[in-house]
């Protein structure tokens, strides 16, 4: 082998050393990245945050109901003679299509104030950081995160196929 070919040879290999000292670098960026993320999503979340989610499951139970009892009561006459005459008709208890005298989904409409005031007095009793990063606060960082470990992934991925180009790798 030429002194040429000899010195072309070990150019590759520190490049391809240097490309893969490249990549193992990204990897570990983006471990300390999904580690960060993980530990902002596992810390607890403050009182009034966790009580806000037991409002949000609540209203996914009750899903249309109040929306429709809202329709119901717009389309209901308001005129004196008109309520003087009948008593309103609406299903109070049930969706105006079910034939059931009482739904799950009407629970919830009805009592979600008085749900969230016993879940509020079992949550004094349970311990929640006071001083914690607040939901908004964590989406952003997260979303911050992930759009870092993105580009870190696309790099990652544009550095490994030029090793693959050069013949370096399969």
């Amino acid at each position: 082998m030429t002194a040429r070919l000899d010195s072309l040879l070990k150019q590759v290999n520190a490049a391809a050393r240097e490309v893969v000292a490249a990549i193992q670098d990204i990897d570990s960026r983006i471990a300390a990245l999904n580690e960060k993320r993980q530990g902002i999503g596992e810390a607890p979340v403050n009182r009034a945050e966790f009580l806000s989610y037991i409002g949000t499951s609540i209203d996914q139970k009750i899903g249309r109901f109040g929306a429709e009892k809202e329709r119901e009561m717009v389309n209901m006459p308001t005129a004196f003679f008109a309520l003087e005459g009948a008593a309103p008709s609406m299903k109070f208890l049930s969706p105006s299509f079910a034939p059931v005298t009482i739904s799950e989904e009407a629970c919830y409409f009805y009592l979600k104030p008085m749900i969230l005031a016993r879940m509020a007095e079992i949550a004094e009793g349970l311990d929640f950081p006071e001083d914690s990063i607040p939901v908004e606060k964590r989406r952003e960082m997260i979303a911050v995160i992930d759009i870092e470990i993105t580009k870190l992934r696309t790099e990652r991925a544009e550095l490994a196929s030029q090793l693959q180009k050069a013949g370096v790798v399969r």
